[in-house]
């Protein structure tokens, strides 16, 4: 299970892999790749995305009032034992990345998620949404990436932050099924079961997950 979000971050946008060193995209300065070889592979895809991506990166990055709370009480870790600080350009960002992830536009939402953990590596919700966005993407049948390989390792990551994020477990399991790795799905959704209690919002839930597992 990684824990440095570096390797969330660096892997390569066309074929999954974590390069010793790793390229990004000259243009929107997002998208990471392992070669040369792999950018021009994916440039015919990437270029949409990337000139969707780029009117949204300009601008100033403000935070609408009040909204600090609410930031605050999603927000476990910090990478410098300050759990008020808050990046104000990742907190931008986000709301970009969500109305892309809604309007099922994969590469473009993953992209600006990438960007938010770069600046915020220790904000769970961002490994979160970008691991549901790539699970998103593999169950619409979006196959330029290693998708599910990704969502797992961004799972696992979110889940190394905040253990209590149950959304997290469950899409863990959730990954590992599709990618049918059901005995590892068993074993996760077994530790969930006994880290989550009777009566947690999501016990009955993991337990008709195992119950799926088995069939």
């Amino acid at each position: 299970m990684s824990k440095n979000v570096n390797d969330i971050v660096r892997r390569c946008f066309s074929c999954g892999k974590l390069p010793a060193k790793s390229l990004k995209c000259g243009a929107c300065h997002l998208v990471n790749y392992c070669s040369a070889t792999c950018q021009k592979k994916d440039w015919s895809r990437h270029k949409l995305c990337c000139k969707q991506i780029r009117p949204l990166m300009e601008g100033e990055f403000m935070l609408q009032p009040g909204s600090h709370k609410v930031i605050q009480l999603r927000r476990r870790g910090t990478s410098d034992g300050n759990p008020n600080r808050i990046n104000q350009e990742a907190e931008q960002i986000s709301p970009q990345a969500r109305r892309l992830k809604q309007g099922e536009c994969w590469d473009q939402a993953v992209a600006m998620y990438t960007r938010c953990l770069e600046l915020d590596c220790y904000n769970h919700w961002y490994s979160f949404q970008r691991a549901e966005t790539l699970w998103m993407a593999a169950s619409k049948g979006h196959g330029a990436l290693k998708i599910l390989d990704l969502a797992i390792e961004d799972a696992k990551y979110t889940i190394n932050l905040d253990r209590k994020c149950q959304p997290a477990w469950s899409l863990l399991i959730r990954c590992l099924i599709d990618s049918m790795d059901l005995e590892q799905a068993g074993i996760v959704c077994e530790d969930a079961i006994r880290f989550f209690p009777r009566g947690a919002e999501r016990h009955d839930m993991f337990k008709g997950m195992r119950i799926e597992i088995r069939q």
